[in-house]
């Protein structure tokens, strides 16, 4: 695993969150995707946003599957922009 992975379930465990981090051996690139590789429902699945905003990363992370809809709202609520993929890797 990724060290920074392990940094995370450390602090998560540290903190006294239950369950386990697990890294997938394909990329899951859709929550469709994860969920498959976890053998969950879709709706188990967190999705992660990263946003500019004045300058600095944004991270958003929400509850359920959504598909998608309302994500076009937030970079104006936020006064950022997307984070393109390729650059996401510089704040993770």
């Amino acid at each position: 695993m990724h060290p920074n992975t392990t940094a995370v379930a450390a602090a998560l465990a540290a903190a006294g969150a239950h369950g386990e981090v697990r890294q997938l051996a394909e990329s899951a690139r859709t929550a469709a995707e994860a969920a498959s590789a976890l053998g969950c429902d879709i709706g188990a699945i967190a999705n992660s946003l990263i946003f500019m905003a004045d300058g600095s990363p944004v991270l958003i992370l929400t509850g359920a599957h959504t598909g998608g809809r309302g994500a076009g709202a937030l970079p104006g609520c936020l006064g950022g922009r997307r984070h393109p993929a390729h650059r996401v890797s510089n704040h993770v």
